[in-house]
């Protein structure tokens, strides 16, 4: 696996979440892609706009990148997964990930 382009791993994040992020943030949102848009976990949407050469259709798929001037998530990296994935068992892994005693266990290692 080629190295991610982004200087900075981000968290995970909600379409609501990803809405209050500043401009040039990092940012991992998952979903379902269809079109130039993420249908995304917690029943939102994000505009997307993928690396040339990037492809997120037809999948359950996170990808990773940072949130564009124009509000877009600008993904350099796509994560697909394998079969079906239980879209409330992904928006409660977001909630906890958010609590503080808990927020350490869902850090990537060597962020702390």
């Amino acid at each position: 696996m080629a190295p991610m382009e982004t200087d900075a791993v981000g968290p995970r994040l909600s379409s609501k979440q990803f809405q209050q992020l500043p401009a040039g943030s990092p940012a991992r949102i998952a979903g379902r892609c269809e079109g130039s848009v993420l249908m995304t976990t917690d029943g939102g949407s994000v505009k997307v706009s993928l690396k040339d050469g990037l492809e997120a259709g037809g999948r359950f798929v996170e990808l990773v990148g940072t949130k564009g001037s124009d509000g877009q998530l600008c993904a350099v990296e796509v994560f697909k997964f394998p079969g079906e994935v239980d879209a409330e068992l992904w928006e409660e892994h977001l909630k906890l990930a958010q609590l503080p005693q808990l927020q350490e266990l869902f850090q990537p290692l060597g962020a702390a």
